[in-house]
């Protein structure tokens, strides 16, 4: 299904979806959720992907024997797990660097957890 910018960002607004920037493809990834605003429950997604992008999925799950979806919902989960962290790591060198927090140093880590060389 094609889908306007519009229409997804008023099914995002209003908690139906979700939508995700490909990262500059001139693609993005909505995300319906299953049973509206709220939902739990698991949804199926369907998106458009440039033609390159399409053939090295389809080229990873013949040569893995996964399907494309395996590949595409790992794919994401390791993206967003990279950016919880990195959303850590700077929130955490923000409050060092404002010094709102103290940086421990590895010496005293590593002694508290018994594992001093």
């Amino acid at each position: 299904m094609t889908m306007n910018a519009q229409t997804a960002t008023n099914l995002q607004s209003e908690g139906w979806a979700s939508v995700f920037d490909l990262g500059g493809h001139g693609s993005s990834l909505v995300v319906p959720h299953a049973a509206g605003p709220g939902s739990t429950a698991d949804s199926k997604s369907s998106f458009h992907l440039p033609a390159d992008l399409e053939e090295r999925f389809s080229r990873l799950a013949m040569s893995t024997g996964e399907t494309k979806a395996f590949h595409a919902r790992e794919a994401l989960l390791s993206y967003l797990d990279d950016l919880e962290d990195l959303t850590l790591a700077e929130s955490r060198l923000h409050d060092i660097r404002s010094g709102k927090t103290q940086a421990i140093p590895l010496e005293d880590v590593l002694r508290r957890h018994g594992m001093e060389g």
